[in-house]
């Protein structure tokens, strides 16, 4: 992987945030309730979902849309060999490696679920970064990429998931009904 590509992998990264709060969004949307989304979180525009199952539906919603998003990534990187469809797999696995980090302090989207579903905290976190792992090297070997790609990939992930997290407060919240 060549420098060049870094930006290919920032406007990714956006893209893959995008998508997953998306899914969080319609999800509750598509339940009845009134939701608010950002590039990095959506939740209630007001009330409290009616049911548990609701509320564990829009929770999962976002990390199954961004496994799909990789599946299908991995299938053009098998048949294309493009850098655009790897940096969407790349993207995923960063994404739900950092969120499991992040349920240390407070449980996200699959320690939410897992717990729910009494497998403990762990278990969907680990299940679905063992899958977007097996990806990305799968997708990696087709692409013939060396650690050195991966690390350019790493970079460019990072430098975008910070502008996300340290953005978030300056983009506005898309909320129709306010």
């Amino acid at each position: 992987m060549k420098w060049q590509y870094i930006p290919i992998f920032i406007i990714v990264t956006f893209v893959t945030f995008l998508l997953h709060e998306g899914a969080h969004w319609m999800t509750g949307e598509m339940l009845g309730y009134d939701m608010w989304m950002n590039i990095n979180s959506c939740g209630l525009a007001s009330g409290q979902y009616n049911t548990e199952w609701h509320k564990h539906m829009v929770s999962a919603a976002g990390p199954i849309v961004t496994i799909i998003q990789a599946i299908i990534a991995f299938v053009l990187v098998r048949k294309n060999k493009t850098i655009g469809a790897f940096a969407f797999i790349f993207t995923a696995l960063i994404m739900r490696v950092l969120a499991m980090f992040m349920s240390l302090n407070s449980p996200n989207d699959e320690a939410r679920v897992s717990e729910w579903l009494g497998l403990g905290q762990w278990s969907l976190h680990i299940l679905v970064i063992a899958v977007l792992l097996g990806l990305t090297l799968k997708g990696g070997s087709y692409m013939k990429f060396r650690w050195r790609a991966y690390g350019l990939a790493y970079l460019a992930v990072s430098l975008a998931i910070a502008g996300v997290v340290m953005g978030e407060a300056f983009i506005p919240n898309f909320n129709p009904y306010i």
